[in-house]
């Protein structure tokens, strides 16, 4: 069976990635705000929204084992990094210069003697995409873009590495999930052991950033989504679709039970594990369902205007940090309408950036080099460019 017959359920995955950008947005706002208590579980679910992030990272590997693994054609490496550039640095470039202003007027009020080439050093590797490297102190302009340095990395080590991890998804079906959700974890929770302290948040360790940002370390998420690819390949040729959406729904279903059970006992469980793929099983159950659904919810997420917000989703990670401080320079902290004045410029802003500013920047940087997309520029769906048969 042809994988080119098998387009529209992409396009739920394009459009949960709103849910997951907005589950960082609630999560910061426990930093923002007072948050809630975690002895709620809306508490707990609130703090522990920085598991999305995961989520991107094995979306990441899926998408693009999908468009560039097992395609009948010739994998180019120049052309795969150029279009990698394309799509993550031009928003990325503009988010990092509208945070400037904040991120001067912080450094100048936290520091007696304001030494410009000093704040200029501390800034300089998220625009090389090198902060994720250095744990928390260099994570000077919107911190939230470290995680766009783990995946260049990911990018990096694609070419390398990905044929591999296909073939051990294809050959070892789900135990080389298993086997990569065991190295994901290894580590936060020896040291976890280790150094008991750190069972929960601690904003001063600097050990638990290292691990916590570490390319080195998330890349288990990212190689995840390739493996889950080359075992969603096989799962094509030996079922019908009628079964496989089927086994979607039971997929999804699990995902959630796996989801909230976590989030339920979630202060019993390791920060580090908890950041650093403890819930990979939820994120690989949920993506391999939203794959194979068809029927109401499939319609529901493949609509137009919720790939919309799904395509914003990219602006909306990017620019919430940033845009929160321009709004908190406008509104008092307790005005009421603060938070919806907030929401609603954020979406405003991504959908305009996603449209004037990310696609076309692009588009453009694609044609200047001469590459040819390998997914679809208008819907924006990422399929495999591989004939039928």
């Amino acid at each position: 069976m042809a994988i080119a017959k098998i387009r529209s359920p992409i396009l739920p995955l394009t459009s949960v990635r709103f849910f997951a950008a907005a589950y960082v947005v609630l999560h910061h706002s426990a930093l923002w705000t007072t948050g809630f208590s975690t002895s709620t579980w809306f508490g707990r679910f609130q703090r522990n929204g920085f598991v999305a992030v995961g989520f991107f990272f094995v979306l990441s590997g899926y998408i693009l084992a999908h468009v560039y693994l097992n395609t009948g054609r010739t994998f180019q490496k120049k052309q795969f990094l150029i279009s990698r550039f394309a799509r993550i640095y031009p928003l990325l470039l503009f988010s990092l210069l509208v945070d400037i202003p904040r991120y001067a007027q912080e450094t100048v009020k936290s520091h007696t003697n304001f030494h410009v080439l000093k704040a200029f050093a501390r800034a300089l590797p998220s625009f090389v995409l090198l902060q994720a490297w250095f744990g928390s102190r260099l994570l000077a302009l919107n911190a939230p873009s470290w995680s766009l340095s783990a995946e260049t990395f990911f990018y990096l080590m694609f070419p390398f590495i990905a044929f591999y991890v296909w073939n051990l998804g294809k050959t070892q079906g789900w135990r080389s999930i298993v086997s990569i959700w065991a190295c994901a974890i290894a580590l936060p929770i020896s040291v976890t052991l280790i150094k008991p302290l750190l069972f929960t948040q601690v904003d001063t360790s600097q050990v638990q950033w290292v691990i916590v940002l570490s390319p080195l370390l998330r890349v288990f998420e990212f190689l995840a989504g390739i493996a889950l690819c080359a075992i969603q390949n096989s799962f094509l040729d030996k079922f019908s679709a009628d079964a496989r959406s089927r086994a979607g729904y039971l997929a999804i279903g699990g995902a959630i039970g796996l989801f909230v059970v976590a989030m339920e006992f979630s202060n019993q469980i390791p920060y580090m594990a908890m950041s650093n793929g403890f819930l990979l099983p939820a994120f690989v159950l949920a993506i391999f369902g939203l794959v194979n659904i068809r029927g109401w919810l499939a319609s529901c997420l493949s609509h137009p205007w919720m790939v919309i917000l799904g395509e914003s989703s990219y602006a909306v990670y990017l620019l919430h940090s940033p845009l929160w401080f321009y709004i908190s320079e406008i509104c008092p902290a307790a005005a009421v309408w603060k938070w919806p004045l907030y929401l609603l410029t954020l979406q405003i802003c991504s959908i305009t950036a996603f449209y004037l500013l990310e696609r076309p920047a692009r588009t453009g940087i694609l044609r200047l080099a001469n590459v040819v997309p390998r997914v679809n520029q208008e819907l924006e769906k990422a399929v495999p460019e591989r004939s039928a048969g």
